[in-house]
Formats: structure tokens, C-alpha cells, sequence
């Protein structure tokens, strides 16, 4: 399952509903996010990578 993430400029809440920013993909600890920018996932991988 994939989860979308927050993005921390726009604030909007991405949940079943894919933000049109929302081209950036990462696999954190085997988990696929997608975000609005490389910034943001960025961010988040170093906030929440084991």
C-alpha cells in the first residue's frame, strides 16, 4: 500500500486522493511514499528512516 505524505509547503492532506505534485516515490524501511518534491521525501526519510 502506498502511503502519501503531507507536504510540508502546501499542507494539504494527501490520503485516497493523489495530489498533482505528488510525482516523487521512495521506499522507506520496505514502505512506498510518494510526496510532492525530492525536499520534502528528503525530510521525511531522514526523520523516519530506522
Amino acid at each position: 500500500m502506498v502511503k502519501f505524505i503531507r507536504c510540508g509547503d502546501c499542507g494539504v492532506e494527501m490520503d485516497d486522493e493523489k495530489c498533482v505534485f505528488a510525482n516523487e516515490k521512495r521506499v522507506i524501511d520496505g514502505e512506498e511514499y510518494v510526496f510532492c518534491c525530492a525536499s520534502c521525501a528528503d525530510t521525511f526519510e531522514e526523520k523516519h528512516k530506522k
